[in-house]
């Protein structure tokens, strides 16, 4: 590669001459990429790797980056309090990989709460939540 004259060359130009320096770099020290999800080695270059926020290459290939198999966050209605929003991986749950328990965040963070209790700390809750609640009022008649 020749050295440019970034005087005489256009922003873009140089912004391309920049990505060229950094591709001939990146690919004399690791010219194949294992993808993080799939594992299968592909050339290290922006046609199999998506390119990040920072310009740099992610570790997942565009395959695995496209078919959403990242975040693990799905949209639908939770089995146990039956609201409808986003649902997170129970990765606790005895089940099948390929059928997960998908519950909603609120839930996921009580179940878990609960399994990690020592004994009495739930007797200890439902009690102040009683006391909490405290004795209902009877409504004040209206003043006229």
């Amino acid at each position: 590669m020749k050295k440019p004259n970034y005087n005489t060359m256009s922003p873009a130009e140089i912004a391309a001459h920049k990505q060229q320096w950094a591709d001939y770099i990146r690919n004399r020290r690791m010219p194949e990429k294992p993808c993080t999800k799939c594992n299968t080695k592909y050339p290290n270059d922006r046609m199999h790797f998506a390119q990040g926020p920072t310009g740099t290459l992610r570790s997942t290939c565009h395959a695995c980056a496209q078919g959403g198999r990242g975040t693990g966050k799905k949209i639908g209605r939770c089995p146990l309090c039956s609201r409808h929003g986003n649902l997170v991986m129970d990765h606790n749950a005895p089940v099948d990989p390929m059928t997960p328990m998908l519950v909603c965040q609120r839930c996921l963070t009580a179940v878990n709460f609960v399994s990690e209790c020592r004994e009495g700390v739930l007797d200890n809750i439902h009690a102040y939540i009683k006391w909490r609640s405290g004795p209902i009022l009877p409504a004040l008649p209206d003043e006229k």
